[in-house]
């Protein structure tokens, strides 16, 4: 009995302990859960792997177990080992499908898709959640997540959609916080700006102290900075700035918001920004960014880049800083572009071309590769070194696919070519031009430039045509005055005044805002002028006078109204307006021609004495101007016909002596044999007109020496001889001189005797010389005379019937010869 009362007290001591030891074992499961718990919330999830995997072979609670194999999913969902993670919440599906924790488990696989970027299976788990455990806390989430899957997705109207009703299930949750932010997230990312600042606007009215506030005024300040609302860009970056401590987007907020103050005109603030932006980032693009900005409003304050020169200074060490302290970066290049930009605008064309040099040896294909060998090419050219700018304009046009730089670098070895004379060569380029690039902004300026290449190589009728074809192809041209007014000018070239004044026309009546507009004026006028309409002319000149405000056309006009109302027979108002215009200190320019035109005017009138006066004040006062070569041949015949013939004689070998090269040298010459002639000093005039037909012999004055020469020779009877100068003056010209020349011809070969060599080559001067009626008409008396002379009698009949139907002497005496010859002739 007390054995059994001692094993009934044994069994019932051990009941007690094993209660005991059972419920202290679970107080050590849950504490050893909790302290997993905590490693999975603080980040140690070796720690808690090892806790949970130690856990888990033990023999433990249901309830524990199943919160073990979460917590272990989630582990392994920490440390991105996503195929044991959802082994594990597959785990509690499958053991535990009735629990708590089932909901959480499929939520949890669906994050798992999520992470993997599996986003349509991450749907597919969410909505499980949502349909299968409708109850369940893990249901917002669930809802919020999809959302984001759709974004993920791409399908931002339907992820919108979903934040939206988010929003709408559960108002008050933080999930709707993060729902609008969301929303403006993907707004702001789609580039619907306009959208963002409305959500924004509401949502920092509504949740002004949530932990999103100031990444939300971020966002706002910059959707304002893209729309261009730079006041309002300024004031939620800076709004944002208040709580940007740690923020990633501190630096570039600074940024925008200086770029801000820059767009509004605020230099200073902008710099300042610009500078807190440097000082918050080491970014190196952030800073070279930051220090471009700098260098931007330096050289905005300094207004010309000669101007303040210490701000010059900061953006010059700006760029600097970027090349030479920043590693590289996108805005390297960029750095040395426009340094190299700053240092040629100031002139320094040598440093210049150095840092485009160094940067095109760091960056050969950079982003503005082809503008630095641009403007390489211009450096080079400032500095006087025109073939290395050829060499960097070929570069440029080798290497660039911009269009327009190509053409302004075509464009600009042409002007270098055209400066050189190289005009071939010009023709070249600006013809490429228009070629392969008629489209092109420049192509009207390669059109004109062609045309005023051709000018210059005296190809009249192809520059007409390249500045024609400017007015019909590029009619909305800035430079269709321009091609016009050269126009003009080549149609009084080539004699065409009619047509020179219609173009200078078209400035007049098209062209209201050109600067040429005075001057296609007076061109007009001159055009009808020289085309023997001075009246109209005049008109205009006047008009010029009264409106015009420029003092060189004004005197040109005074000028040119003098001339025209002198071929108008208005001698005394030329004499008026010369004698003005000799007064006026303003218009020396036209003293030397208006005393030229006084010298003709008295050397017309016979009033030698005035003549000479002017002849000589010219030649005095001015003798570099071209004006001074005309004098001193005219002051030469001036002294001839007051019977100073030796001072005349000197004169005009002054001007051999001294100006070989003027015009008026070979007329010089003549005149000196002239004077030996009329003299008959032939001894003497014959050399003369020697040295001129040997020194001049492209001028067309030896023609007039031939002839003076044969005039001696026929004078001396030594026919023969004059007959070679005759022949070699004779120019085949249809002219007065040449039929005189020809009969001269022919009447030599009659005085020695050469009869009928005399008929022939009187004959010639009818038939190649129809113009000299005169000489005509001796000549047919001469040939006749001949004929008749030699029995030729029904020849010299046929002659002397064409002589009769004339007028004068040669007709009366053809008229007498034809009644005689009559009973010669059937």
């Amino acid at each position: 009995m007390r054995i059994m009362k001692k094993f009934i007290c044994l069994l019932a001591v051990s009941v007690l302990l094993g209660c005991s030891s059972r419920a202290g074992a679970e107080n050590s499961f849950q504490l050893a859960l909790d302290f997993a718990g905590k490693a999975v919330k603080d980040g140690f999830y070796d720690l808690a792997e090892g806790k949970l995997n130690s856990l888990l072979v033990l023999d433990i609670p249901r309830d524990i177990e199943g919160k073990a194999h979460m917590l272990l999913g989630r582990v392994y969902y920490e440390k991105s080992f996503f195929a044991k993670a959802l082994t594990e919440f597959n785990i509690v599906l499958d053991r535990f499908k009735d629990s708590d924790y089932a909901a959480g488990a499929v939520c949890w696989i669906a994050e798992v898709y999520f992470k993997e970027d599996n986003f349509e299976q991450a749907l597919l788990y969410y909505q499980s959640v949502i349909e299968s455990y409708p109850t369940s806390g893990y249901v917002p989430y669930s809802r919020y997540s999809q959302a984001w899957c759709y974004e993920k997705l791409g399908e931002h109207l339907t992820a919108m959609e979903a934040f939206r009703e988010v929003i709408e299930a559960y108002p008050q949750g933080g999930l709707a916080v993060k729902a609008r932010y969301k929303i403006a997230g993907i707004l702001y990312r789609t580039g619907r700006y306009a959208d963002v600042v409305t959500e924004l606007k509401d949502f920092t009215k509504k949740y002004p102290v949530t932990d999103r506030i100031f990444d939300a005024y971020y966002m706002l300040g910059d959707c304002y900075f893209k729309l261009g609302d730079f006041p309002e860009a300024i004031v939620n970056l800076k709004n944002s700035l208040q709580g940007s401590e740690n923020k990633p987007w501190k630096a570039i907020a600074e940024y925008k918001l200086a770029k801000s103050y820059l767009h509004s005109g605020d230099l200073d603030m902008s710099e300042e920004w610009f500078g807190r932006t440097m000082a918050d980032s080491n970014d190196p693009e952030v800073r070279s960014a930051a220090l471009m900005g700098i260098a931007r409003i330096n050289l905005k304050k300094s207004g010309t880049l000669e101007g303040d020169s210490e701000a010059r200074g900061k953006a010059l060490a700006a760029y600097n800083e970027i090349i030479r302290d920043i590693p590289r970066n996108e805005w390297t290049d960029d750095a040395f572009y426009w340094l190299g930009e700053a240092l040629y605008k100031s002139g320094n064309m040598r440093e210049a071309a150095a840092i485009y040099r160094e940067a095109l040896k760091e960056f050969p294909n950079g982003e503005f590769s082809d503008e630095m060998h641009y403007n390489l090419a211009w450096a080079c050219l400032g500095m006087g070194e025109e073939e290395k700018a050829l060499e960097e304009y070929d570069t440029t046009v080798a290497l660039s696919d911009n269009e327009d730089l190509v053409v302004s670098a075509l464009c600009s070895i042409g002007d270098i070519l055209q400066a050189r004379g190289e005009n071939e060569h010009a023709v070249d380029m600006y013809d490429r031009v228009l070629r392969d690039f008629s489209h092109s902004i420049l192509a009207d300026h390669a059109q004109y430039e062609l045309g005023a290449v051709l000018k210059k190589m005296g190809r009249a009728d192809a520059a007409i045509l390249a500045f024609q074809s400017l007015v019909v192809n590029f009619p909305e041209s800035g430079l269709l005055d321009k091609a016009h007014y050269q126009l003009g000018l080549l149609y009084a070239q080539k004699g065409d005044y009619r047509a020179s004044a219609s173009q200078f026309e078209c400035i007049l009546k098209e062209s209201h805002g050109s600067r040429l507009l005075d001057e296609a004026a007076l061109q007009k006028a001159n055009s009808l002028y020289n085309d023997g309409d001075p009246g109209r002319a005049a008109e205009i000149y006047e008009k010029i006078i009264r409106t015009s405000k420029d003092k060189n056309i004004l005197s040109r006009a005074r000028y040119h109204a003098g001339l025209a109302y002198y071929k108008m027979g208005k001698e005394k108002k030329t004499l008026g307006i010369f004698k003005q215009i000799l007064k006026d200190g303003n218009a020396i320019r036209f003293v030397p021609g208006i005393k030229l035109w006084f010298g003709e005017y008295f050397y017309g009138k016979e009033d030698l004495h005035n003549a000479r006066k002017y002849f000589s004040e010219i030649i005095k006062e001015f003798p570099d101007s071209p004006f001074a070569d005309d004098a001193s041949y005219w002051l030469g015949w001036t002294l001839y016909d007051g019977n100073m013939v030796s001072e005349s004689l000197a004169q005009f070998e002054g001007i051999v002596r001294q100006r070989p090269l003027s015009k008026w040298a070979p007329q010089a010459v003549l005149a000196l044999g002239d004077i030996h002639k009329k003299k008959g000093e032939y001894d003497k005039a014959i050399p003369r007109y020697r040295t001129l037909i040997q020194k001049y012999p492209e001028s067309r004055i030896t023609n007039i020496a031939n002839n003076r020469i044969g005039t001696i020779l026929k004078v001396q009877g030594k026919y023969t001889l004059a007959i070679e100068y005759f022949k070699i003056a004779l120019s085949g010209e249809n002219s007065e001189l040449n039929a005189q020349i020809q009969f001269d011809i022919a009447e030599c070969y009659e005085r020695t005797g050469m009869e009928t060599e005399a008929v022939e080559e009187y004959l010639k001067v009818e038939y190649k010389y129809p113009q000299g009626k005169f000489w005509v008409m001796r000549s047919r008396l001469k040939c006749a005379q001949l004929l008749e002379k030699q029995g030729q009698y029904e020849r010299a009949f046929k002659i002397y019937q064409k002589l009769a139907l004339g007028e004068g002497q040669e007709a009366e005496f053809a008229k007498e010869r034809l009644k005689l010859l009559k009973r010669y002739t059937r």
